[in-house]
This record gives structure tokens, sequence and C-alpha cells, in this order.
């Protein structure tokens, strides 16, 4: 009885995600320094004319950003549904993970060792505490029981320079 209409319901939903993706990603595709018609967007996309420069536009810079935005927006929706469903929490966010705690260890400690002063060296140095920091965190957690549950009560004591990670219950 409600799987029928569960189902009916999560496809209207898609229907109308789906729809409202195509015409913002026309919009996105049409506005920018110099506003491109939608007519023009979309003959650029079904009919390329060679020689028109809207269209050379379009499929040569508009297009790939527009494609690399969807894709990174996909994916950033996939990794909070997975946080959210690791840690049964629909407010997960990458704190609890101790992603944050990570970055800014990482650039505290490594930006005055590195002289790193422009902004390209901090996110690369952000990045690179964060990728080490989660799956130190995860691994920990995990290696005391398999059960979400038993994270609660076996969660591991942190070090003092990552206080900023919850060690609360997950």
């Amino acid at each position: 009885m409600t799987t029928l209409h569960t189902r009916s319901g999560a496809v209207l939903t898609l229907a109308i995600g789906f729809g409202l993706l195509v015409l913002l990603s026309i919009l996105s595709l049409s506005i920018g320094k110099t506003y491109i018609a939608p007519g023009d967007v979309l003959g650029a996309l079904f009919k390329p004319d060679p020689l028109d420069i809207n269209h050379i536009l379009v499929n040569t810079t508009r297009l790939s950003r527009m494609t690399v935005a969807i894709a990174v927006g996909a994916c950033l929706a996939v990794a909070g549904g997975l946080m959210q469903a690791v840690t049964r929490n629909p407010l997960a966010s990458p704190g609890l993970f101790g992603i944050n705690a990570g970055a800014v260890f990482s650039i505290v400690l490594l930006a005055p060792l590195f002289g790193s002063s422009s902004l390209t060296q901090f996110m690369m140095l952000a990045f690179a505490g964060a990728a080490v920091a989660a799956p130190w965190f995860i691994a920990s957690a995990c290696s005391a029981a398999a059960a979400p549950f038993a994270l609660c009560w076996q969660a591991p004591p942190l070090p003092p320079c990552l206080h900023h990670s919850p060690r609360r219950c997950w």
C-alpha cells in the first residue's frame, strides 16, 4: 500500500528535480558576461554552428563549467548523504568526522613551517590535513566496534590538537 505511494512520490520528485536541473542549466548557459538567448543556447547544444561566436562560447567555455558544477554538486550531495547514513543523523556535517579540525590543524602547523602565504597554498594544506584526519578519525572510531551504537561509548580520545572534533555520541 505505501510502497506504490512512495514510488510514485519518488518518481514525481525525481522528475521535478530533473526538469528544474535542465531549466536552470539552460539559464546558467545563457547568463554570463555576455547574455545569450536561451534559444541560441539550445541551438548551440543541438545544432552547433562553428562560425557563430555564441555557439563557440557555449560549447567551449560555459558547457564545460556547467558540467563540472553539476558533477561537483552531485558529489557533495552523495558525500552528505553518506555522512548522514553512516551516522544515522540528519544533521551530520564534516566537523563530526574531524575534517574541519584536521584542515585547520594542518594550516596552523604547516603554514609557518613552509612559509605559506598564498590562498592556494592554504587550500592545499587544508585539503591535505582533512584527507589525513578524516580516515584516521573514522578508522580509530570504527576499530573499537563495528556497531554504530558502540561508537557512542568507545569513540577514541582525541589529541588536544584536534579538540574541536566532537566527542559526542553519533
